[in-house]
This record gives structure tokens, C-alpha cells and sequence, in this order.
């Protein structure tokens, strides 16, 4: 007879062969669409590639442009996690910094994601279809961040001013430094970038009203 622990260790054994398939199916679709370029490349030429159907690669992308783009969900999973186990003394925009500098940790100019992550961005900006499905993902991912954010404060996502307003802003630090650290080609450390960018949220933000005179 099979105990909990059993259909846990099983269930926890199918979810990590998810994960490193849907790893294997990003991973062969990245070195194709650098290889030939993204328009150039097919489902059928990337499930072939990474030996599996085309049946099975819908069973994770919903498309290529997708397979660009594979940690969206995982990201929002993270965040959920973190807020559950959210210290009494912590701040929910204090979790959200905390969770998203540690994802970006491996993007130092000599971290072991960069080449991986410089390629993705390179797609992203290059074919208008998947920079469309990138700032579709963004709205999304803002749109879920805010419900977990109003969970949190106790209130209703739609109605509330600060999860809307925390939501928004956490996703525009985000983008914010993921621009600036593509526009100096990764050799900025994305982590401190991005813990500038929450600086500045948290600060507020002085600038001088006119050019310098002279």
C-alpha cells in the first residue's frame, strides 16, 4: 500500500522530469533560433532537436515564441512561495526585492547564466513577435504579482491602490534594470542593478528639474 510520503516523493520526482524537460526543449530551441535565426526555425525543427514530438513540445510552450521566454511561471511560483513564508517583520515589497535579486544572482558579468540569458535577450528585441509576447508575459506577470500582493495586505487586487501600485512598481524595477544591464551587454551585475532600481523605489527619486548651467 502506498503511503503519503510515497505519492509525495512521486509527485515531487514528476514535477523535477517536468522541469528538466521543459529545460532540454528551451535549451535546444535557444541554440536553433542562434543558430539560424528565430524565423527560420520551427516547432517540428525544435521538438526533432530536442528528440521528442510535437505533441510533447505543446505539452510545455503554448508556442516558439514561448520557448524564448520558459521561466515566466516559474517566477511567479517563487514569488508566491516567498510571500507565504514571508517574515512578520519583512515588507511584501521587501520579499519581492529579496526573491528577485536572488533570480537575477546568476548575472554577473561572470555568472553562469549570462551567455544563456544576453542570447534571450537578443531574440526578445530582434523579432517584434516574441518582444510582444514578452510585454504580454510582464502585464500578466504584474497582473498576478498585484493579486498576491492584496492577499497579502488582506485587500482586493482590483480595488487597491497599493498592490496595484507595488505590483507595477516591482515589475518596472525589473524591467528597468534588465534594459540597462542589456544596454551594457551584461557587464553590469544585474542583481545590484536591480537593487538600485529598488533603491529608488524605496527612496524616492531626486533629480535636478533642468540642465546644468554653465
Amino acid at each position: 500500500m502506498r503511503t503519503a510520503s510515497d505519492i509525495r516523493n512521486t509527485a515531487g520526482l514528476r514535477e523535477r522530469n517536468r522541469e528538466r524537460n521543459r529545460a532540454e526543449l528551451a535549451a535546444a530551441a535557444l541554440q536553433l533560433f542562434t543558430e539560424r535565426g528565430f524565423d527560420e526555425v520551427t516547432v517540428d525543427d525544435i521538438a526533432e532537436a530536442a528528440g521528442v514530438s510535437r505533441r510533447t513540445f505543446f505539452r510545455y510552450f503554448e508556442s516558439k515564441e514561448d520557448a524564448v521566454l520558459p521561466y515566466e511561471e516559474e517566477r511567479i511560483d517563487q514569488l508566491r512561495e516567498a510571500l507565504a513564508q514571508r517574515p512578520a517583520h519583512e515588507t511584501v515589497l521587501a520579499t519581492i526585492r529579496r526573491v528577485t535579486t536572488a533570480i537575477g544572482a546568476d548575472l554577473s558579468p561572470q555568472g553562469p547564466a549570462r551567455r544563456e540569458a544576453l542570447a534571450r535577450m537578443r531574440i526578445v528585441t530582434e523579432n517584434p513577435s516574441v518582444l510582444a509576447r514578452s510585454l504580454e508575459l510582464q502585464s500578466r506577470m504584474a497582473e498576478e504579482l498585484s493579486v498576491l500582493v492584496a492577499e497579502h495586505l488582506g485587500v482586493e487586487a482590483e480595488t487597491s491602490l497599493e498592490a496595484q501600485v507595488v505590483a507595477g512598481a516591482a515589475i518596472a524595477a525589473v524591467r528597468a534594470a534588465a534594459h540597462v544591464w542589456w544596454a551594457t551587454e551584461g557587464d553590469r551585475d544585474f542583481a545590484e542593478l536591480l537593487g538600485e532600481a529598488y533603491d529608488l523605489l524605496t527612496t524616492g527619486v531626486d533629480l535636478p528639474g533642468g540642465p546644468p548651467t554653465r
